[in-house]
């Protein structure tokens, strides 16, 4: 997804790997979720919504997918959203097919090994290889999809859709880039955020057009590992459920294990994994699932 020359890290090796797994507040071991006898009864699945956002932020109007459980509305009820965000190359559509959205979802929800909820996926743009980094660039005053996340969107959801809007019900995720400006996004939003989700993401700023050169005030501000040490007073507050997991042989992964320790270091509670597989939706999906039962299990309107 992320393109490789921009990022040279050097693979951690094997020891320093197994030395890893041994720090941090909680390091699990990922399964997917046991979906297989709720999939045999195929049950309900849920259906999209195509809709347009009108923008400020980005001026202009941003394609969104929205899923919604079976059932959905029933009258009372209020539902958890997840904010999922694409990669570059992707878009909603994309991400929605890739990951069998409607299938694993509604299976699980069928299988009440999760609450129903809404997922929101937006599309960012002009094209599917636009890199915005889901994040206000510092060179484009026309490209602050930051702002469109966290305001544009999350208020037209909240005006159109019976969702919980509490923050303990409220989350955010993302697959590489989607998972930068995720994490980015619910440390900058902490009332609005109560839980984030960063599958192959990276945690240092690595695009100059959107977040000014490397060593730049604002390059810092956009890397959560250089920039964590300021939120952590509100943090100790109002504390953020963070899982993030990224594979031991992807070029970012040393950016994610001394995320990991700087988030022990702090005492912060986090999970994080090191799960073997490609950057790509064939590892993103095989864990979905299990992602989501731990995302709803603390899920509270």
């Amino acid at each position: 997804m992320k393109r490789d020359q921009h990022l040279q890290r050097r693979r951690l090796s094997i020891c320093q790997l197994l030395c890893t797994l041994c720090i941090g507040v909680s390091l699990p071991i990922f399964a997917p979720a046991a979906t297989s006898q709720a999939s045999a009864l195929s049950p309900d699945l849920g259906r999209y919504v195509s809709v347009t956002v009108v923008s400020p932020a980005v001026g202009g109007r941003v394609p969104v997918d929205v899923y919604l459980p079976p059932g959905y509305p029933q009258r009372g009820v209020r539902y958890p959203v997840l904010y999922l965000l694409h990669g570059e190359p992707g878009s909603g559509p994309q991400m929605a097919a890739s990951l069998r959205l409607n299938t694993v979802v509604s299976a699980l929800i069928d299988s009440r090994q999760i609450k129903p909820m809404l997922i929101v996926l937006p599309t960012d743009g002009p094209t599917v290889r636009t890199d915005t980094e889901w994040m206000n660039s510092v060179t484009d005053p026309k490209a602050q999809w930051g702002t469109f996340i966290t305001s544009d969107l999350v208020s037209f959801v909240d005006r159109h859709y019976a969702v919980c809007q509490s923050r303990t019900a409220t989350s955010i995720g993302g697959v590489s880039m989607g998972a930068f400006g995720a994490v980015n996004a619910a440390l900058d939003n902490l009332d609005i955020f109560g839980a984030v989700l960063s599958w192959s993401g990276y945690f240092v700023a690595n695009t100059p057009k959107v977040n000014g050169p490397e060593g730049s005030v604002s390059w810092r501000a956009a890397s959560p590992l250089y920039s964590l040490a300021k939120f952590i007073p509100q943090l100790k507050k109002t504390p953020l459920r963070i899982s993030f997991y990224i594979a031991p042989a992807d070029h970012l992964a040393s950016e994610n294990i001394a995320f990991s320790r700087l988030l022990s270091r702090e005492h912060l509670l986090y999970r994080f994994a090191l799960n073997r597989g490609p950057h790509e939706y064939v590892l993103w999906r095989k864990y979905f699932g299990s992602e989501l039962i731990w995302l709803s299990s603390a899920e509270r309107c």
